[in-house]
C-alpha cells in the first residue's frame, strides 16, 4: 500500500483473464521497487465485499537493467508489454500463451539523440503504436511523434 507504481494499466475485460462472463476490473502494474515484474490482478466480487485475485506476474525484459516500462491491455484479454529498450511482449492472460513477441521490437538505433521513447499501445486489428518525443534542432522543445508498425515490421524501420 502506497509503494509507487513504475507502469500500470487497467481495463474490464468478460470474466477473470478475458475468458468470457460477467465483465470484471482487471489491474496491471509495475513497483518501483520491483521492476523487473508485472503483477496481473482481477477484482472479485461486488462493491464493499470485492476483493483483488491475483492472477500471476510476467517478467519484464530488461526491467532489472532499468528498462521503462509500459503496459496496456488489448483486444479481449490480452496484456502487452513494451520497454524503453524496445523490447515487445503481448500476451494472452487466461492461459499465458505469447501472443506477439520481439526482443528488440522498435530498437533505438541512431535515434536516441533525437527521440526518447515513452510509451506504446495496441491498436485494433494489431499494429503497435509508439509514443516518441522528439527533440526539435537547435532547441530544448519536445514534439511528440507517433509511429504505428506490425511488431513484425517494427524491426526494419526502427532498426
Amino acid at each position: 500500500e502506497g509503494a509507487p507504481l513504475a507502469a500500470a494499466a487497467v481495463a474490464w475485460l468478460s470474466g477473470p483473464g478475458g475468458v468470457g462472463g460477467a465483465p470484471r476490473l482487471h489491474a496491471a502494474f509495475v513497483d518501483e521497487a520491483m521492476p523487473e515484474l508485472v503483477a496481473l490482478f482481477a477484482q472479485d466480487g461486488e462493491g464493499e465485499a470485492a476483493t483483488w485475485m491475483p492472477l500471476g506476474e510476467i517478467q519484464v525484459p530488461g526491467g532489472a537493467d532499468g528498462a521503462k516500462a509500459s503496459l496496456a491491455f488489448a483486444g479481449e484479454g490480452d496484456l502487452m508489454l513494451t520497454t524503453s529498450h524496445g523490447a515487445l511482449l503481448r500476451r494472452r492472460l487466461h492461459d499465458g500463451a505469447v501472443v506477439a513477441s520481439a526482443p528488440r521490437g522498435w530498437g533505438a538505433r541512431g535515434l536516441a539523440a533525437v527521440r526518447t521513447w515513452q510509451a506504446a499501445c495496441s491498436l485494433r486489428h494489431g499494429p503497435v503504436a509508439h509514443l516518441h518525443l522528439r527533440r526539435e534542432p537547435h532547441s530544448h522543445t519536445r514534439r511528440p511523434d507517433l509511429i504505428a508498425a506490425m511488431a513484425e515490421e517494427a524491426r526494419e524501420i526502427f532498426n
